[in-house]
């Protein structure tokens, strides 16, 4: 029905990861970033569009060559300059500052729950860190039937069935018991079923 991945690992968070202060402290070009979400607790409604995103990864995919006179490549030998690219993960790829280009999933949850779980529709395209996961539906009109069937409350039971549940209510899925989830398979469902199951979701 759906694949399931894992946000971003960075492998330098700090250096990654920006606040609208660092952006305008070195003056990057808005091509070179987009918005992330790596805070659960932002996340309080199912839709993106009504959260404030004031976060953003770096994603910058050109060789140093082809960057001379951007802003961007003083930030990166700024990166250097504090060993960023010296890093484990960082140091493995061809170019340290350049994250694998990839498009945004139309569904994200959080490894780790507490209280309640929302699963939120990326209706803004936010990239999000590896404390997420993201899955794509097969079929892209599935979306909305997938997310309101992932926000009922049959969900919550279903999941902390294959779960599991640490001290203080904190909740955690593995990715591999995610993909285990027993889901509602659109395909079967008729015209009338999709349409109530996703205006559901719109007005949740």
């Amino acid at each position: 029905i759906a694949n399931i991945r894992r946000g971003y690992t960075t492998g330098a968070e700090e250096f990654f990861y920006l606040d609208k202060d660092q952006i305008k402290l070195w003056n990057i070009e808005q091509r070179y970033y987009k918005p992330v979400i790596t805070n659960p607790r932002k996340i309080q409604h199912p839709k993106l569009s009504d959260v404030i995103l004031d976060e953003y990864l770096l994603t910058v995919y050109e060789p140093k060559d082809a960057l001379q006179g951007t802003n961007v490549i003083k930030y990166i030998e700024y990166g250097e300059s504090r060993g960023y690219h010296l890093r484990q993960t960082t140091k493995t790829r061809k170019m340290w500052y350049s994250l694998a280009k990839r498009e945004p999933s139309p569904i994200i949850i959080h490894r780790f729950i507490r209280d309640r779980i929302i699963v939120a529709w990326n209706d803004v395209k936010a990239a999000v860190d590896d404390s997420f996961y993201e899955i794509t539906p097969n079929n892209e009109k599935d979306t909305l039937i997938i997310l309101g069937y992932l926000n009922s409350s049959i969900l919550s039971l279903i999941m902390e069935l294959h779960g599991r549940l640490y001290g203080a209510g904190l909740f955690e899925i593995k990715v591999y018991e995610l993909r285990k989830l027993p889901v509602i398979n659109p395909i079967k469902l008729r015209e009338r079923e999709r349409n109530r199951i996703s205006e559901a979701f719109i007005k949740y």
